[in-house]
């Protein structure tokens, strides 16, 4: 029985990848057998084992997690004709039997670099080193074919254009721009090659086949350092007759008629080529589609500096945070150890008084102080690394009982009291505790603080058709300003000052979202705040299936 996913969105919509006998893998990384140009995923992703029963899908412990039909992938599950499996910001639905449908069954496209021996250099055309023009000096004198011909000229720089100005990944652009040539020009097989890693070398990034069935694209090493070397676009109309490709292995070997290679660059600098080719002796390329298709590698260069100049004011930004997320810890860590040098100081004093009142009241401001490092510790540790979810079996209810009784000093400090609305209902279900336990602890803890001598409400649901658990902890403080409810969550954002490092609820979100749930709040000035925490679990009778 034939099985295969069709994108619904994302990158390539309504491509269709046929899955084989076996592990069919999903990511970023060319050796999968579904390939994703998509920054959320990651390179390893997922796999799908294929065979006469059907399809298992399983998440390879990926950073930014698999949803089946809208619910987090916890285990290996079962696909059934219809299911959706969304991965980063690409959609599939799982189908079986035969494909419907106009497009052709897609699969993996690889890229292999011929180091032929391409010497006798006699292009059929060039392209100039200047501005490209591909309008001519006097449009009254064109016919109607022409006219149409060039409109859809423009109107493929325009749609490039356009990619460039919302693509979020550099492998997203040159995939998208890839499919928007291959609407206009005739080709069969198209790549697009970047200088990269040691000597610069030319290094795959994107790549297109028109015809599933050729899913192997080879492109000349020398044509393509040539037109590294020497900044300009070539054309050859019939490469089998051409006398500069005959001894080309990759030309001969595998019936190449009609071949463009242009630069990716600007003015400033080049970074790769673009190479197109085509076996048809019909359909051969054009003086006129090499102009095009150097104008959009010009766009493309512009988009890739664009990319990189991102990428430097991103990195400038990341130190200029670590600075401050430094001074901050640093600010904070020496508040502690001058309370706990104090502390000790009072031990000592205590002691040599005989002063069993002081040496208690002393001892209790080290503990909370040694209480305060081990906090911050676990935080950063939760935050700079991600662990794989250990999954158990627990009470939610049970769970949220015991986080409560585990604050009560802290509330009896503050004069907080607590209110408790377990749901009934609830049942056991499979979920990583040690995960969930320190993400509502960091919610519990942050009420109190607020509360003061107000209240704070621990309520847990259960959406059974849905399976998923809710977990919702509310206080009566003062409220959260609607400016500040937008960087709450923000890594080392804190508006307790020198008393807190602004990592609890950064941590919070981050345990919540790697198990594939929300956190969310709600509040309003002098109205309290409410956070509420939704995760997808399993029932324990489930375990077995």
């Amino acid at each position: 029985m034939p099985m295969h996913l069709r994108v619904t969105q994302g990158d390539k919509v309504g491509a269709v990848y046929a899955l084989v006998p076996g592990p069919n893998g999903i990511g970023r990384s060319r050796s999968n057998v579904v390939v994703l140009y998509d920054d959320k995923a990651s390179a390893e992703h997922a796999r799908i084992d294929a065979d006469a029963a059907g399809c298992i899908f399983t998440d390879l412990d990926s950073t930014n997690g698999s949803r089946i039909n809208d619910t987090g992938v916890l285990r290996p599950m079962r696909l059934r004709s219809g299911d959706t499996i969304q991965i980063g910001n690409t959609v599939f639905v799982y189908e079986e039997g035969e494909a419907t449908g106009d497009k052709e069954t897609t699969t993996r496209v690889q890229i292999i670099i011929d180091e032929d021996d391409t010497r006798s250099m006699m292009p059929v055309a060039w392209t100039s080193h200047g501005t490209t023009e591909m309008l001519p000096l006097m449009t009254s004198e064109l016919k109607g074919d022409e006219l149409h011909e060039l409109y859809g000229l423009l109107s493929t720089l325009y749609r490039v254009t356009a990619l460039v100005s919302r693509s979020a990944t550099l492998d997203e652009l040159l995939a998208s721009v890839l499919e928007v040539v291959f609407d206009i020009l005739p080709a069969e097989r198209g790549s697009v090659l970047l200088l990269d890693g040691p000597g610069d070398a030319l290094v795959p990034r994107g790549a297109h086949c028109r015809d599933a069935r050729d899913q192997t694209i080879h492109v000349s090493h020398t044509i393509a350092r040539d037109v590294v070397e020497s900044g300009r676009g070539v054309l050859t109309r019939d490469a089998l007759e051409d006398e500069r490709f005959r001894s080309g292995e990759s030309i001969v070997l595998y019936g190449i008629r009609s071949a463009m290679c242009v630069p990716v660059s600007t003015q400033r600098k080049l970074f790769g080529v673009v190479y197109l080719d085509t076996s048809s002796p019909t359909q051969q390329f054009t003086e006129r589609d090499l102009e095009l298709l150097t104008a959009i590698g010009t766009e493309m260069a512009l988009a890739i500096e664009n990319f990189q100049l991102f990428e430097q004011n991103l990195q400038a930004e990341r130190l200029a945070a670590i600075g401050e997320a430094i001074a901050g810890l640093s600010h904070y860590i020496k508040n502690i150890l001058q309370s706990m040098d104090a502390a000790r100081y009072l031990v000592h004093a205590a002691i040599e008084d005989g002063d069993r009142e002081g040496i208690a009241e002393a001892w209790d401001a080290l503990d909370h102080n040694t209480s305060l490092i081990s906090e911050l510790v676990l935080n950063m540790l939760s935050y700079s690394r991600r662990a794989a979810p250990a999954y158990e079996f627990c009470s939610p209810n049970l769970l949220a009982t015991q986080l409560v009784d585990l604050v009560r000093g802290r509330a009896a400090e503050h004069g907080t009291k607590f209110q408790l609305g377990l749901d009934e209902a609830m049942p056991d279900v499979c979920i990583d505790r040690a995960a969930l336990h320190r993400a509502l602890l960091n919610l519990l803890t942050n009420a109190i603080d607020a509360a003061g001598d107000g209240v704070v409400t621990v309520v847990t649901r259960w959406d059974a058709e849905n399976e998923r658990v809710l977990f919702r902890v509310a206080d009566t403080g003062p409220g959260i300003p609607e400016g500040d409810r937008e960087v709450i969550f923000d890594a080392f954002y804190t508006t307790k000052g020198s008393r807190g490092t602004g990592l609890g609820l950064a941590v919070t979100r981050k345990l919540v979202e790697d198990l594939g749930g929300t956190v969310r709040v709600e509040s309003e000035p002098g109205g309290g705040t409410t956070f509420t925490i939704e995760l997808p679990a399993r029932l324990g009778e489930r375990e077995g299936a």
